[in-house]
């Protein structure tokens, strides 16, 4: 499938937010609200977005609700194919991880359990934080895209070494989760007199090797990830409040071309998110925490991430933020399927993937 490239963009805002950690972005600029549609936006030699970027233009809002400034880019296996349509078995390709079969549509599918996936644009939100005038920003998937474990399995006692150092099964730089999103291999100890393994499945064909071209990934920036005790409160919550202590937090900050965000990130004003992340039913209604809510694809839902519907209307997946739990090294921050920031799970459990990234 051929991507339509876009060069120079509307400038609509002459206040422009950007965020810290991100490295080298500047002069990629769109504002406003934007629509579910594939249509760019007025074209002006002010801006340029990098070759694949598809700014949409304004219109309807996105998930569950809420507005905000949208592009597409990247693709990547996400909605169930129509029954009528056929699959060319005969004809794939493999692209990262997956292998693609040709559809009489003439696009491309993903099979997972015997059903196929259209491979399709990646929708994301452009979080608008201000970071000191540092003129970055960071792009956000406005669906989760693959259903993960955090880390492959925990057992009391199985910690692996690197570097002569204990790491927990909530350590994000050694996650399966930063692997899957980087194309990285990682370590995992199966019980506590097995030996350490290296785990190659994602190894140079990560989600960022699959749902990016050569050109769309010098296009991203490699951004510095804060890691650190701080990332994982939200800023002065005394609900969180653990005087900005945990000991399963890393001073190392990783670098990544693709990330998830911590629990300080996700709320954060700034970014378009409600501050707190309480669950308070009596004061705090679910739309305060619709930004945070985030709804399967087919193809997410097919690999793990289900989509929960309440009796309020209200429905997303639980999502995995990169902050561990402050109490225990098998544990780990999600966002729930209500947008409720701060729901606690086991590193083993596979919930859905929302990943981050800032461009270059």
């Amino acid at each position: 499938m051929q991507k339509t490239k876009f060069f120079t963009m509307l400038l609509s805002a002459a206040i422009l937010y950007v965020l810290t950690g991100c490295n080298n972005i500047s002069n990629y600029y769109y504002t406003g609200n934007t629509g579910s549609n594939s249509e760019s936006g007025s074209v002006t030699e002010d801006v340029t977005w990098p070759d694949g970027v598809i700014p949409l233009k304004a219109g309807t809002n996105g998930t569950a609700g809420t507005s905000g400034t949208y592009v597409y880019f990247g693709e990547w296996p996400q909605t169930l194919k129509d029954a009528d349509l056929k699959i060319y078995t005969n004809y794939t390709k493999t692209v990262g991880m997956f292998t693609y079969y040709l559809g009489n549509d003439s696009e491309w599918y993903a099979k997972v359990n015997n059903n196929y996936y259209k491979v399709e644009p990646i929708k994301w939100r452009v979080l608008n934080p201000d970071a000191k005038g540092t003129e970055k920003k960071i792009l956000f998937a406005e669906n989760a895209l693959i259903a993960s474990s955090y880390y492959d399995t925990f057992v009391n006692g199985t910690e692996i070494t690197i570097n002569g150092e204990e790491i927990g099964h909530n350590n994000y730089e050694h996650s399966r989760v930063r692997a899957l999103l980087n194309g990285l291999s990682y370590w995992v100890k199966a019980d506590k007199n097995a030996e350490q393994e290296e785990i190659t499945e994602f190894k140079d064909k990560g989600f960022l090797h699959t749902a990016f071209t050569q050109e769309e990934i010098a296009a991203i920036a490699d951004t510095s990830v804060v890691n650190d005790a701080r990332s994982t409160n939200p800023d002065d919550n005394p609900y969180y409040d653990n005087d900005g202590e945990n000991s399963y937090a890393s001073d190392t900050p990783t670098i990544d071309k693709v990330f998830l965000l911590s629990i300080q990130e996700v709320t954060k004003q700034e970014y378009g998110f409600t501050y707190s992340p309480v669950r308070d039913y009596e004061t705090k209604a679910l739309g305060e925490r619709n930004a945070r809510i985030r709804n399967s694809t087919d193809f997410a839902a097919a690999n793990g991430a289900k989509n929960i519907n309440i009796s309020s209307g209200n429905f997303g997946c639980q999502w995995w933020l990169r902050s561990p739990y402050v109490y225990g090294d098998y544990e780990q921050n999600t966002v729930d399927y209500d947008g409720y920031a701060g729901r606690l799970s086991y590193v083993d459990n596979n919930y859905g993937v929302v990943p981050a990234l800032c461009l270059n």
